[in-house]
């Protein structure tokens, strides 16, 4: 059972490297210690992408979901785990489905952290660099016939 943060951190590597060889090294280095039921996810994930297509998680799911647990102090979650919950995710239809997704990616990010034990925040205070601009967001739209425009 590989951790997602080793994955996380692989990936970081990579993209924090602009020579070619460690990046190979770094990739290879990773699937050698993976599950033979782990690399076919794992590739997904390191490509951007999730096994299951779409999942239907957005904005809306996400700022829902959102943990009220603290943050956890090490990192707990599988690439098999965080595979399974979004595939119970995408399965999850029908009638009372918003509430049982709801739950599902609530229990999953409460235990998603980063490096640190921290959670992806919903509020963040103002960067005037504009850099780490990764919240969620709220916009008000405010639509006005043309004819009250003159």
């Amino acid at each position: 059972m590989t951790m997602l943060f080793e994955l996380v951190e692989t990936s970081r590597r990579v993209a924090a490297t602009p020579s070619r060889k460690a990046k190979v090294a770094e990739l290879t280095a990773l699937l050698r210690k993976l599950d033979d039921d782990e690399i076919a996810t794992a590739v997904a994930f390191l490509s951007g992408e999730t096994p299951q297509g779409r999942s239907g998680v957005g904005y809306a799911l996400l700022r829902d979901a959102r943990p009220d647990a603290s943050p956890v102090e090490a990192p707990q979650l599988s690439i098999g785990e965080v595979d399974a919950a979004l595939t119970a995710l995408a399965a999850a239809t029908g009638s009372g489905s918003k509430v049982a997704r709801t739950r599902k990616l609530q229990a999953l990010l409460a235990r998603a952290t980063d490096a640190s034990g921290a959670v992806q925040p919903v509020e963040q205070p103002w960067n005037v660099q504009g850099m780490a601009n990764n919240m969620t967001q709220r916009v008000t739209v405010v639509v006005t016939p043309s004819s009250a425009v003159n």
